[in-house]
């Protein structure tokens, strides 16, 4: 509704994000077709922590010849409401006075610590230090870091230098959901993350899960599963088309970051059809892994004592069935 009302007065380059978080897709696609681009969110909590969690998208984008700037607007607005009641000359005067990505970056976490002491410093340049990171080498980031080191009194060199000495930050963890000890195929990463991978790309194909399907994974122990448990019943509670929908809904949970990671990996499946077919094999293999990990626990105890009367047609059952030898050890 914001970007159909801002059309309509005249401002034909307003997008939108279809009700979902900024991912970084969506500023890749963009930046192909602008070199300018000013997010607008709403002023209260939500719509500040929404752009804060934009700002972290947008820094691996940010180099020279782009300029990506934040608004927020009144409390009590949105864009579609604003710009009937200001019009369109004043809508687009906020625009250019919205703030840079830099400048929005230093004031958040100037914010957050008091610059009047060592310590406040201290804070500030080690909240900074990891946003930095995401930005790629160039013009722009060393801007960024002569813009910091300015906030905490230090000559960009000397606070590069500090940053770089000594022991380097420890790398992030590998995402739990690509540390499963499950079969690959093709070298194409874990069962559980090619199952993640594929809801992620095309959630509408959750609905095609059949309850069996579903039913092994919560006899299943291996890394991500809980991830991949939780995708499929939310998707199929509440269906998603998007992406980026996905993401929205994991954004403030510890998984979404893995998500996003996954995201940000060029996906070699462009249909739908094909995306479901291997959700549906690697399901498949994930409840023959299920069945496996079972008769494994089934033989350890019969080893310690006699199983009972219902372990021992379980224990038979699971003999007669096809294995594929994918073992979790």
């Amino acid at each position: 509704m914001d970007t159909v009302r801002l059309h309509q007065y005249g401002i034909p380059y307003a997008v939108a994000t279809l009700g979902t978080a900024t991912t970084p897709e969506h500023l890749k696609r963009v930046f192909r077709l602008v070199s300018e681009v000013v997010f607008a969110f709403d002023g209260d909590r939500a719509g500040r922590a929404a752009a804060w969690r934009a700002l972290q998208q947008a820094l691996p984008e940010a180099r020279e010849g782009r300029e990506m700037r934040f608004l927020f607007l009144p409390d009590g607005h949105d864009p579609d409401t604003l710009v009937g009641e200001e019009g369109r000359e004043a809508f687009e005067e906020r625009l250019a006075s919205a703030i840079p990505l830099s400048e929005y970056l230093v004031r958040e976490l100037t914010e957050q610590t008091d610059l009047s002491h060592a310590d406040g410093r201290a804070r500030f340049a080690a909240a900074a230090r990891p946003l930095l990171a995401k930005v790629a080498p160039g013009v722009y980031r060393e801007l960024l870091l002569g813009r910091i080191a300015d906030v905490i009194g230090l000559a960009p060199q000397r606070l590069d230098e500090l940053w770089n000495a000594g022991a380097k930050p420890a790398p992030e963890p590998e995402p739990e959901i690509r540390r499963a000890r499950v079969a690959v195929s093709a070298g194409r990463g874990s069962l559980v993350r090619q199952a993640i991978t594929r809801l992620l790309w095309y959630p509408a194909i959750a609905s095609q899960v059949e309850a069996p399907e579903r039913e092994a994974l919560d006899r299943l122990h291996e890394p991500g599963v809980e991830l991949l448990r939780d995708l499929i019943d939310n998707l199929r509670a509440y269906p998603a088309q998007l992406p980026a929908q996905v993401i929205e809904r994991w954004a403030d949970r510890p998984e979404g970051e893995s998500l996003r990671k996954l995201l940000q990996k060029e996906e070699v499946i462009t249909d739908p059809a094909a995306a479901s077919g291997e959700l549906r094999a690697a399901l498949a293999k994930l409840a023959r892994l299920a069945d496996t990990q079972r008769l494994e626990q089934l033989q350890e105890k019969s080893r310690a004592g006699p199983l009972d009367a219902a372990e021992k047609l379980e224990f038979q059952r699971l003999m007669q069935r096809p294995r594929d030898g994918a073992a979790s050890h």
